[in-house]
C-alpha cells in the first residue's frame, strides 16, 4: 500500500500494555504516543514535582495554554517512560549532550516529536529519529518546494493525487533522518532524497518508515539499520 508517493507501514499494532519488565524494554526501538489533553488533567497537579526548575519557568513563558500543556506533557512523559527504561526515579534522570548535541540519558538513545494534540517519544539504544506533523488541509507548501526537496520529491508530490498528504510524509521523513543524525534543519534540505527506505548519513545506515495516525497525522521514524524490531505503545 502507498501513501500515494510513499510506501506506507501498514502493519502499525498500537499496544497498551506499555509496562513491561526492564529487560524487554531495553529491546529493539520502542515509539510512544500521547495524547496531551487526556494526559495533562492527569499531571496538572504533580508535574511540578518532576520537572526541573528550568523547565518550569519555561513553560511559564508560553503564551497560549494549548502549548504550554503539551510542553509539561512532553516533558513530564519522557522522564517517565526513561525511568521504566533504566529502573531510576524520575528525578534521577540527568539529560546528557551527545558529541552532535542530541540529548541522551545513560546510554539510550530517544528522541521527541509533536503536533497539535500528538506526542511521539522514540526510545532505544540505536540513533533514532521521529517526526509528526498534522495535516492542515489549507497549508499551502508550492513555495517551500524548490528549497526544501530534492527534485525526485518534488516530481512526486506534484503528481500525487494526495499532495498534502505526501508532501507531509516526505517533510517528517526529512526531519525524521536529521532529528536521528543531530544535524537538525540544514540549507542543504534539498540534496537529501527521502524517497528510499533505507539512507545512508553521516556514515551510519538508517531505515525510514513512513505511517498515517488517526487519518490526520503523518509520521517518520528513521532508526539504525541494526535495529530488528519496533514496538508501539499508546501510552
Amino acid at each position: 500500500m502507498y501513501m500515494e508517493c510513499l510506501p506506507l507501514k501498514e502493519n502499525v499494532v498500537w499496544k497498551t500494555e506499555y509496562q513491561l519488565l526492564s529487560e524487554k524494554l531495553n529491546e529493539g526501538l520502542h515509539i510512544f504516543k500521547i495524547a496531551v489533553d487526556e494526559h495533562f488533567t492527569k499531571i496538572e497537579s504533580i508535574y511540578k514535582d518532576f520537572l526541573t526548575e528550568r523547565e518550569i519557568l519555561k513553560s511559564n513563558r508560553f503564551r497560549h495554554k494549548k502549548d504550554r500543556d503539551s510542553y509539561i506533557v512532553r516533558k513530564y512523559i519522557t522522564r517517565k517512560i526513561l525511568s521504566s527504561f533504566l529502573n531510576v526515579q524520575q528525578n534521577e534522570i540527568q539529560y546528557l549532550k551527545a558529541g552532535n548535541k542530541k540529548p541522551i540519558v545513560q546510554g539510550l538513545e530517544f528522541n521527541v516529536s509533536h503536533s497539535n494534540n500528538l506526542i511521539l517519544i522514540a526510545v532505544g539504544s540505536l540513533p533514532v529519529g521521529v517526526d509528526v506533523e498534522l495535516m492542515k488541509q489549507d497549508f499551502s507548501f508550492t513555495s517551500l518546494l524548490a528549497d526544501c526537496f530534492h527534485q525526485d520529491e518534488t516530481i512526486l508530490i506534484k503528481n500525487s493525487k494526495d499532495q498534502l498528504t505526501c508532501f507531509y510524509g516526505l517533510w517528517t521523513r526529512k526531519e525524521a533522518i536529521l532529528k536521528a543524525t543531530g544535524e537538525g534543519l540544514i540549507e542543504e534540505l534539498p540534496e537529501i532524497n527521502c524517497l528510499p527506505n533505507q539512507i545512508s548519513r553521516k556514515n551510519e545506515n538508517f531505515n525510514l518508515f513512513s505511517f498515517l495516525i488517526e487519518k490526520h497525522y503523518v509520521a517518520s521514524i528513521a532508526v539504525s539499520s541494526l535495529v530488528q524490531e519496533i514496538n508501539f505503545w499508546t501510552y
